[in-house]
């Protein structure tokens, strides 16, 4: 029988399972970023590093390539016009406030805090649509998977777009669920349309 409300069971469950989520996203966190693509999260850690030193220009992203191999274009002001540096921006400030942790372990743990949101959300679809067994197995294959642990703690900006995409669609997903209060529906609507657009600015695709 499909449940109909997140239940107290629900949240042990899925607290359980963000665990070990986060317990296997937290292996090697402080490795120098030397792993898979790592020309490209040291790109995108650059970003960060130089809004903590010159401050936050979020539409005059600078990263520590002044070549031109990247566009053909002469670039010595050293731009990165990739994507919209929202990712970036979040970890560098993150890292400005507690500058507890290097800048490369708040990175990391700025992607981990993403991939956790799109369990959670995973879980929760999963379990209004079909079942908690359903929503278990969706949850925790995306926590333990390799290819998903290794992806959710890494220096690149696809997991915040991907957990910025999945609550748009949980929002838009409350919205149907309250059209009869109007706006209540009109404020997830909005929220959702949010969400949508900054997953689109943080990983732009044709």
């Amino acid at each position: 029988m499909k449940p109909n409300i997140f239940s107290k069971k629900d949240f042990f469950i899925l607290f359980f399972i963000l665990i070990i989520a986060f317990i296997f996203r937290l292996y090697k966190i402080d490795i120098p970023l030397a792993d898979l693509h790592s020309w490209r999260q040291a790109d995108t850690a650059a970003v960060a590093r130089n809004f903590v030193k010159n401050g936050f220009d979020l539409f005059h992203p600078k990263y520590d390539d002044l070549s031109n191999v990247q566009s053909g274009i002469d670039n010595p002001q050293g731009y990165r016009m990739v994507e919209f540096p929202i990712y970036n921006a979040i970890y560098a400030f993150l890292y400005k406030l507690m500058p507890i942790f290097t800048l490369e372990i708040w990175g990391r743990l700025t992607t981990i805090i993403f991939s956790l949101i799109i369990i959670t959300v995973i879980y929760y679809l999963l379990l209004k649509e079909n079942s908690r067994l359903s929503a278990f197995f969706g949850a925790f294959v995306y926590a333990v998977f390799p290819f998903f642990v290794f992806f959710s703690r890494v220096i690149l900006p696809e997991t915040s777009a991907l957990a910025f995409s999945m609550l748009a669609i949980f929002c838009f997903y409350l919205n149907a669920d309250h059209k009869g209060k109007s706006f209540i529906s009109f404020v997830y609507y909005l929220l959702s349309v949010i969400f949508f657009v900054l997953s689109l600015l943080i990983k732009p695709t044709l």
